[in-house]
């Protein structure tokens, strides 16, 4: 293992451990312990020889939990986040907190250059808390249109931004392997919570939702255009905004590997003056879609709202499958269009 900081360390900051990486290599894992302090400083990780999972490069607080370690950028239009993964892969930032000290470019995770097989885990994503608009320079993670794929977000606390997970490949004629984002507790996001964009069977699981922003159009979760399967369980949802709780948009699963949305609880609004509020929404030519086992409270003064809707179809074999779904107000708990495969 190697120090970080502090006295009499092997590298005095992050940024020199990071480029002795992309100059030496690695042949087994390698552990950088970065001592407790503020560090300022933009990140890039590079490729770096060796890289496998057997040999991952770890920067990691030597104290054993964020609070001790905060990296904070001073983002500009040329410069903006805290680490880039710069097509690098096998990296894992463990129990750091990411920062930035410029709101307006406040982007703290990166990843571009067909990054993949990194891990985010155990860590504080301290966004822009006062985002008002789908600013993309304001994501607290981000990757681009590139194949950055099979990324791991796990266990980490994310705040603020206008978007707090944001990940997609390059289309829906190229999609990338799905990333796995699990057990993360996000909070004040403005626009969209996870995003999940051309991804090939996502995972998205056990993680909570909480935002009461102004957007009338909030999107908690969004799922848009998946293939081969997927699943989006376990997690809770809720917050006193309009807009829409998971939203499913053309997914396709297979027979052999469904998409399936089980085991999730939404609550959308704490009135019913809200005009567009949805639970679980599935559209736009989704198919083999599996709505099972999930808890939505939705409050909404229109009949334009609902616990459960499937709408702008064709969406073929749709199983909805013993959903509590109870909504207060002038809609429906559930709201199937017309024409549409829908099972059980």
């Amino acid at each position: 293992a190697y120090t970080v900081g502090g006295n009499n360390p092997d590298f005095a900051t992050v940024t020199d451990a990071a480029q002795a990486v992309f100059s030496r290599g690695a042949c087994a894992d390698v552990f950088l312990n970065i001592r407790s302090g503020t560090y300022t400083e933009s990140i890039q990780l590079l490729p770096y020889t060796g890289a496998s999972n057997s040999a991952r490069v770890h920067f990691q607080s030597e104290a054993g939990h964020p609070d001790s370690v905060r990296i904070e950028s001073v983002g500009n239009s040329l410069s903006n986040y805290t680490f880039w993964f710069n097509g690098g892969d096998y990296y894992v930032l463990d129990q750091i907190t990411l920062a930035h000290t410029v709101p307006n470019f406040s982007i703290l995770a990166e990843f571009s250059g067909e990054a993949s097989y990194n891990i985010i885990r155990n860590s504080k994503l301290l966004g822009d808390s006062t985002a008002f608009s789908d600013d993309f320079n304001r994501i607290a993670l981000r990757s681009t249109a590139d194949k950055d794929q099979s990324n791991q977000v796990l266990d980490n606390l994310i705040v603020g931004g206008s978007r707090a997970i944001s990940v997609g490949g390059p289309g829906d004629t190229d999609p990338e392997m799905g990333w796995t984002i699990k057990g993360n507790h996000l909070r004040g996001f403005y626009f969209l919570g996870i995003g999940s964009f051309y991804h090939i069977n996502p995972i998205i699981e056990g993680n909570t939702l909480e935002t009461t922003s102004s957007n009338a159009n909030t999107f908690r979760m969004y799922v848009n255009t998946a293939y081969n399967g997927g699943s989006v369980r376990y997690n809770n949802i809720y917050g006193n905004s309009a807009g829409f709780g998971i939203n499913i948009d053309n997914v396709k699963g297979t027979q052999n590997s469904p998409f399936v949305v089980a085991n999730n609880f939404v609550y959308m609004g704490d009135s019913s003056t809200a005009t567009n509020n949805f639970g679980v929404y599935v559209q736009n030519g989704s198919n083999l879609v599996h709505v099972l086992h999930n808890s939505i409270s939705i409050h909404g003064a229109t009949a334009n709202t609902a616990g459960i809707n499937v709408q702008n179809g064709p969406n073929v074999d749709i199983v909805l499958h013993n959903n509590n779904a109870a909504h207060y107000g002038g809609g429906r708990a559930l709201s199937v269009e017309a024409g549409f495969s829908v099972l059980q």
